[in-house]
């Protein structure tokens, strides 16, 4: 997705290419908005031309049927492909990488840039967003049937995430289910038996990379004058 748009910028730029590496404990958003490919560890190379994107073997065997090369050793595949001038998004390289990288090429960065094109959506990209709102949307209304059901905030939060994963969608973030004084505390985890009063339910989804996050309150028991009034 974009692809183009960021050859053209690599050609406005006078760069050879853009090199992006991605893995479990640092993800770079850009690998999977450019390919739509849910790589853990991986490689990719943009080229004004080309595009070649890398994975070790025990990722090659789970997407070989994707448009993806196996490699023992990427930066050998940089050395060979990227040239010498390079684009980079450094927000998300660590310092051996980005030094690693300087040896191969002059290196620019893109950081700036590639946030400004993910910024601007697609008509295809605002039908995923608005499918995942409706997704979501759909999951509350059955969340508030299954309510008197869940006796703590644990369960609400288990609820949403098997219903989640059982309609073939991700989870957005460990949803936030605060109820009584813990409504409060905007990052509370939940686990208690849930308590009178206010219940704040923090959720999302994740539809073919989109995310949803609705936040919505309701009061379990009945309400006091004072929260009436709120």
């Amino acid at each position: 997705m974009r692809v183009k748009e960021l050859q053209a910028m690599l050609k406005k730029k006078k760069l050879d290419s853009a090199v992006f590496l991605t893995t479990m404990e640092k993800p770079d958003p850009n690998v999977r908005y450019l390919t739509q490919l849910d790589t853990h560890i991986s490689c990719l190379i943009i080229t004004k031309k080309d595009v070649h994107h890398f994975v070790p073997g025990f990722e090659y065997e789970r997407m070989k049927k994707e448009n993806v090369r196996h490699t023992t050793d990427w930066w050998k595949d940089i050395k060979k492909l990227a040239g010498k001038k390079i684009g980079i998004n450094e927000t998300i390289l660590s310092v051996a990488e980005k030094e690693k990288l300087q040896k191969v090429g002059d290196c620019t960065s893109l950081s700036k840039d590639l946030f400004t094109l993910r910024s601007k959506k697609t008509e295809e990209e605002q039908d995923r967003i608005r499918k995942a709102c409706m997704l979501t949307d759909s999951l509350w209304r059955r969340l508030l049937i299954s309510l008197p059901t869940l006796t703590t905030e644990l369960d609400i939060a288990q609820w949403l995430e098997r219903e989640i994963k059982q309609a073939g969608l991700g989870v957005a973030f460990p949803p936030v289910v605060a109820s009584g004084g813990n409504a409060m505390h905007p990052h509370h985890e939940p686990g208690n038996e849930l308590q009178p009063g206010f219940c704040v339910i923090d959720f999302g989804v994740v539809y073919k990379g989109y995310m949803s996050d609705m936040t919505r309150t309701v009061h379990l028991g009945t309400p006091s004058f004072k929260d009436r009034a709120l």
